[in-house]
C-alpha cells in the first residue's frame, strides 16, 4: 500500500475500485462491464489512475472540483421545494 500512497500524493483519491485476477479469469463479462463503467466515469470528467499490486488491480478515482460543483448544482435543482406553514408561533418567529 505504500506504493499507492506515494504515487497518489499530487491528487486526492476520492474513490477506489479493487478487483483480483481471479475475477477476470472466471468472468469475462464482468471485465467488459467494468471497462464500460470506467469509460463512463472518465466521460463524466473523473480522473482515473490504474495501478497493479500483486494480484490486485486498483482504479484510483479523483473527482475534480468542477465535477463536484456540477453535480452539487444538479442535485440541488432536483431537490423538491417544500412549503412549510408555521402556525401557533409568536410574532418574533418567522419561517
Amino acid at each position: 500500500m505504500e506504493l499507492l500512497q506515494a504515487e497518489t500524493s499530487e491528487k486526492s483519491v476520492d474513490f477506489v475500485l479493487v478487483w483480483t485476477d481471479e475475477l477476470d479469469k472466471k468472468n469475462n463479462e464482468a471485465a467488459q462491464k467494468r471497462a464500460v463503467f470506467e469509460k463512463n466515469l472518465a466521460l463524466e470528467g473523473l480522473d482515473l489512475r490504474v495501478q497493479h499490486l500483486d494480484k490486485f488491480h486498483f482504479v484510483l478515482i479523483h473527482a475534480p472540483r468542477e465535477v463536484l460543483e456540477r453535480y452539487c448544482e444538479i442535485l440541488k435543482l432536483k431537490m423538491p421545494i417544500k412549503v412549510v406553514s408555521v402556525s401557533g408561533l409568536g410574532p418574533s418567529c418567522k419561517a
